[in-house]
């Protein structure tokens, strides 16, 4: 697990049971127009599975109505993608559609 900027990272080898270690992200959401918020902390995988991966974080700010993962192949061979969760109060959701055998980075932002 990474910190850069507040912001929590994560690489996952999907399909198995294996965590690859760190990942960077080399820009951070800009927010306007509102307070910003303190990021999701303690990003990790809780099951790694055939095409997906639960994963589940920390949220202390009562501030946030709505978190964002970030995912794509660490490999660039695929496009960043985004997976939007609604509920202020979710620390965890399954990304599903994932390929096996490849290597991916997660982000969670607030």
């Amino acid at each position: 697990m990474k910190t850069w900027l507040g912001i929590q990272a994560l690489v996952v080898i999907c399909a198995t049971v294996v965590i690859a270690g760190c990942g960077d992200t080399s820009t951070e959401p800009v927010v306007t127009g509102r307070k910003p918020v303190a990021a999701p902390t303690k990003l990790e995988a809780t099951s790694i599975n055939e095409g997906s991966v639960g994963l589940r974080w920390a949220s202390s700010d009562t501030s946030v109505t709505a978190f964002l993962v970030r995912y794509s192949a660490v490999s660039g061979s695929d496009s960043t993608r985004y997976l939007r969760v609604n509920d202020s109060a979710a620390t965890t959701v399954a990304v599903t559609g994932l390929r096996e055998g490849v290597i991916y980075s997660f982000t969670t932002y607030a």
